[in-house]
């Protein structure tokens, strides 16, 4: 029987995996999973989990069995993908090796914190927070609770993240929070960005920074994240510039996957080469790349993971 390998059940891979059982013949082809996640989550309910909102509170509201979202002809192995054979067609998956006549790598990014200096060990701890996955977003449920005064620094370490409007996204959120608990002339809320203004596009960057001013959020632009300092509370650009916080909402560094480096198939950063058209990778042969692991110049979002699915 051929075998059609699907690395990942996140968003990207689960739809793929759910699309192709009902495009092939199941007579002839398996189509299998692997993913060594527990849990598929709800990505997007990351960023009302610290404040509550919208019925997104504890981890059962974004968090879902691995399995759940997968069609019943999906095999689903479990397991970490170790190392992607691209010239003998086969994936080693801790321990098992699984054969294929065509790969789709789903892997996703992974935060990568330890590429700020002093940001690694001190995120999730006191002031230094993220909302950029469950349990992070979940520890900054209470210091954000606690805040009463001071100054809230949302701050994008460097690009690509996943879902590029999420940390204005968040300053605006903070900013509705802090005015329901009547706190908010009491708050000085800061995005802090590497981009030129308060977004990538020039129209979208025009209208969220008047609103932003409206909103009396100050924005930081051209600020390129070279450390964080837990103790001074303050972050520091590679040009000097500081910019002190008493509580830090942080996206960090965004790559890909160690194994796709490992297995040469990445870009430098842990993202697969691919072909923005086919969604082919640029260099191995029966390998098809979606979601966020792929290096194509569009958003990493589930939405677009979904409109690659049925390309």
């Amino acid at each position: 029987m051929k075998r059609v390998l699907v690395l990942g059940a996140g968003t990207g891979g689960t739809i793929v995996a759910n699309m192709l059982t009902r495009e092939l013949d199941l007579r002839e082809w398996e189509v299998a999973v692997v993913d060594s996640a527990e849990e598929h989550h709800y990505q997007p309910g990351n960023l009302f989990i610290p404040f509550r909102l919208y019925g997104y509170e504890g981890r059962e509201d974004v968090a879902r069995p691995i399995r759940k979202p997968l069609s019943s002809k999906v095999r689903f192995v479990k397991g970490a993908v170790r190392a992607i054979d691209t010239e003998a067609r086969r994936v080693e998956c801790d321990g098992e090796r699984l054969d294929y006549d065509f790969l789709v790598t789903a892997l996703g990014c992974r935060l990568a914190p330890e590429e700020v200096e002093g940001l690694g060990p001190a995120l999730g701890e006191g002031a230094i927070h993220t909302f950029y996955d469950l349990d992070h977003a979940l520890a900054m449920q209470e210091p954000l609770a606690r805040m009463e005064s001071g100054r809230l620094v949302v701050d994008i370490a460097d690009t690509p993240i996943k879902c590029p409007p999420a940390p204005i996204e968040f300053a605006f959120l903070a900013d509705s929070f802090f005015r329901k608990k009547g706190v908010r002339d009491r708050i000085q809320i800061t995005l802090v960005t590497p981009y030129a203004g308060a977004f990538t596009k020039p129209n979208t960057n025009r209208v969220l920074s008047q609103v932003a001013q409206e909103k009396g959020i100050e924005v930081v632009p051209n600020f390129l994240l070279a450390s964080v300092d837990p103790e001074g509370r303050t972050i520091r650009s590679y040009g000097g510039e500081e910019v002190p916080f008493d509580l830090l909402c942080i996206v960090p560094p965004n790559l890909g996957p160690d194994v796709i480096e490992e297995s040469g198939l990445g870009d430098g950063a842990g993202y697969c080469l691919t072909d923005p058209r086919t969604l082919r990778h640029r260099k191995a042969e029966r390998v098809y790349v979606i979601g966020d692991v792929a290096n194509i110049p569009t958003s990493k979002a589930g939405s677009v993971a979904h409109f690659e699915a049925e390309t």
